[in-house]
């Protein structure tokens, strides 16, 4: 049987839906059952949870995440950090339990000289960490006091310490709920002579968070991330919120490092008849090709159609060059704006800078 701590956030909500795919039994314990920080309650706990349930590992994924409140609440972000892991990791041992914790990158500066730091291997288990932040001292202090029930002799337990640099997980979305909390109000999109396509998505995934962050019921949807990665960008990455960045989050030397995974090819210009629409190309496209409809609000829709209708020379094609007006006959409701998009071959990019003469 599995104990976990910490079961609503997204490593929580994560290991519950692994489990729950393999038919894994566990115990999920979350913040307002139990407060873990109380290290007497918490031994109690647990010792009595073993004695019904034989647990065999505990997963402690609590933790103190809000890095700038922590600055003034310091004494909170230690127990929850430093301490509970700590009394997590000798309750473990002390049943014979494996223990699993989770720290952060952050227990580095981000400074990569005199480390063994490289682009391909991060910084490794041997470099000297040198936490800045009150979080980030918090938990390497936590990890100091995990290690020492590691090495006492009387310990038999497995324990693992896993430094991560990013989560990624259904809980909620990353930080957009904390950046709205510190009182931002506005959100500066950086979109200078970028595509249509480009910009529409951009709002549209921030304007769906938002939406679902204001509806009082906030869960993250992993379409959102995806649909982000539709458009040509850089590697995502959560920038300087938590503090200093290193080389494997910036990349100004080249461009190589952008990826896309879809083409704009179209936007929509009006409905000419029953099923018949008016577009513009932007991009070639041939009738052979699966296209997707984008509109403000909904998912992506799937269509063909048979062939184009260049409004030029009055012909029907099979392809379309940028440039034109073209006609098409689909019973896929359209409407004026709405954008036209194929899926890039694996390992292909474009460029998202709009050279657009119209």
């Amino acid at each position: 049987m599995k104990l976990i701590f910490g079961a609503n956030g997204k490593l929580g909500t994560d290991f519950k839906e692994l489990f729950d795919s393999i038919g894994e039994k566990y115990i999920a314990i979350d913040k307002d059952e139990l407060d873990i920080t109380n290290g007497d309650f918490l031994r109690a706990y647990i010792k009595t949870i073993y004695q019904n349930y034989k647990i065999d590992t505990i997963i402690n994924c609590a933790a103190y995440n809000d890095v700038d409140k922590a600055e003034t609440e310091k004494e909170l972000c230690y127990k929850l950090n430093a301490e509970a892991p700590a009394n997590l990791a000798m309750i473990a041992s002390e049943i014979g339990a494996t223990f699993i914790t989770y720290s952060t990158d952050f227990v580095f500066n981000g400074i990569t000289t005199n480390y063994l730091y490289d682009e391909s291997t991060g910084y490794t288990e041997e470099d000297e960490p040198h936490p800045l932040s009150t979080y980030a001292k918090a938990k390497h202090e936590g990890e100091l006091l995990v290690s020492q029930v590691i090495e006492n002799t009387e310990n038999t337990s497995r324990i693992y310490i896993v430094r991560t640099s990013w989560l990624f997980g259904k809980g909620s979305m990353n930080f957009i709920d904390k950046i709205i909390e510190t009182g931002v109000d506005s959100l500066k999109i950086e979109g200078r002579m970028k595509s249509i396509y480009y910009n529409s998505t951009v709002v549209k995934q921030y304007k769906r968070a938002l939406d679902n962050y204001y509806s009082g019921n906030y869960k993250y949807d992993p379409d959102w991330l995806a649909e982000l990665k539709t458009i040509s960008h850089r590697q995502y990455s959560n920038g300087f919120y938590l503090g200093p960045t290193s080389e494997k989050d910036q990349n100004y030397e080249t461009g190589l490092s952008y990826s896309q995974t879809y083409r704009l090819v179209a936007n929509v210009l009006e409905k000419v008849d029953t099923n018949k629409y008016k577009i513009q190309i932007r991009n070639k496209v041939y009738a052979t090709e699966t296209l997707e409809l984008v509109r403000p609000i909904g998912d992506a829709i799937k269509f063909k159609v048979e062939n184009f209708f260049n409004t030029k020379n009055e012909e029907y094609q099979e392809y379309v060059n940028p440039n034109t007006i073209a006609i098409i006959e689909t019973d896929v409701e359209m409407g004026p704006m709405d954008l036209i998009r194929i899926k890039l071959p694996e390992g292909q990019s474009d460029s998202d800078m709009d050279t657009s003469e119209f």
